[in-house]
């Protein structure tokens, strides 16, 4: 860890990480390419490479959820690790995530963004409270208008805990250099949750020539997708657009997730 980034992992713990635990960036709208190229190595459900538009603004947290932010939203911590309440919350299903929007929305007095019945799921997209950020977007985000191989840098190691370096468990955050928009580990500590399902099929049938605008997956599927690896990961999980994806009951120790909501609602 080079000098300065340890000086402000040190601070950032030390002097009050609660003022940037919850602080949202602001992301403008704008169109990139989101995938991998037809004829570079990758999975086939990482292809085509295609335009996405985003066509509205966001705020998104510039860290992971903490435990510590979980905690006094939820009431506890399912986290494995037990190091520090400033490490990423983990070991939460995507409906943890969901359910921790909507009571992170009414904390803040503002509109909730699901309507939870079970497990049947329903968005209002203009609403003005939380929720997980859409496939498109976290990429989008991610790639901060760069050709970045990670979230901010082409070295895994800036900017990453994963296999070569977190020694098996997650780091608190914050500790590793942002990407150009100012969000950490947005690449490994761990994976993120996002609202889409998987699917190979319809990510496939993307138009490689017109850009789709706000993109939001499937209608319905069976695993949800997660996105930017973790510390269990290896170097070729980090890239930017590798998915994943699991049945978003699943929990596991490098499994968390970030929120966003719409600017200016």
């Amino acid at each position: 860890m080079s000098q300065e980034r340890q000086y402000r992992a040190f601070e950032l713990v030390t002097f009050g990480i609660e003022s940037t635990e919850h602080s949202m960036v602001f992301i403008p709208g704008g169109e990139f390419l989101m995938g991998i190229p037809q004829l570079q190595m990758g999975e086939n459900y990482e292809k085509p490479q295609h335009p996405v538009r985003i066509k509205h603004s966001f705020l998104m947290d510039a860290t992971l959820v903490t435990q510590r932010l979980y905690k006094s939203i939820m009431g506890d911590n399912p986290s494995e690790s037990s190091r520090g309440l400033y490490y990423p919350v983990e070991n939460v299903s995507w409906y943890d995530a969901v359910r921790f929007c909507n009571a992170l929305s009414e904390e803040e007095s503002l509109e909730p963004v699901y309507a939870i019945d079970g497990k049947n799921i329903t968005v209002k997209w203009d609403a003005n409270g939380y929720r997980l950020p859409t496939e498109a977007e976290w990429e989008y985000v991610a790639k901060a208008g760069t050709d970045n191989k990670f979230a901010g840098s082409q070295s895994a190691e800036d900017v990453a805990w994963f296999t070569d370096n977190s020694h098996e468990h997650t780091r608190y955050v914050c500790s590793k250099d942002p990407n150009e928009w100012g969000l950490f580990d947005l690449t490994g500590n761990v994976w993120e949750w996002v609202w889409d399902w998987f699917s190979e099929e319809e990510y496939g049938s993307r138009n490689e020539d017109n850009a789709s605008d706000n993109p939001l997956g499937p209608e319905r599927g069976f695993r949800r997708v997660n996105r930017g690896g973790g510390f269990q990961s290896t170097v070729d999980q980090l890239l930017i657009q590798k998915r994943e994806f699991f049945h978003p009951d699943y929990r596991f120790d490098d499994l968390g997730f970030r929120v966003m909501r719409l600017y200016g609602n």
